[in-house]
């Protein structure tokens, strides 16, 4: 088992977000926890453009609309991607 080396410690998170890149356009997805450092995005069956790339996110279902916001994915797995806030 590894050591845990994450800044910022993770709060569970149950919310629906938009996500935005020029390879896929725009979906929708879960996201499962974020923290002040970035968010983990549950998504199957889309093709992620690699680590390191830039795009948008955006929260739904907010009582205004959410400001969208830039990350960087820090890395792609089989069921989704963590992202780093920007």
């Amino acid at each position: 088992m590894t050591a845990e080396n994450r800044k910022h410690p993770r709060i569970p998170l149950n919310a629906n977000v938009k996500i935005m890149h020029d390879s896929f356009g725009t979906i929708e997805a879960k996201a499962k926890d974020i923290s002040d450092g970035g968010m983990f995005i549950i998504h199957k069956g889309v093709t992620f453009p690699p680590a390191g790339t830039e795009m948008q996110v955006q929260a739904l279902g907010m009582p205004i609309e959410a400001p969208i916001l830039k990350v960087k994915i820090v890395h792609v797995g089989p069921n989704g991607i963590g992202l780093a806030f920007c």
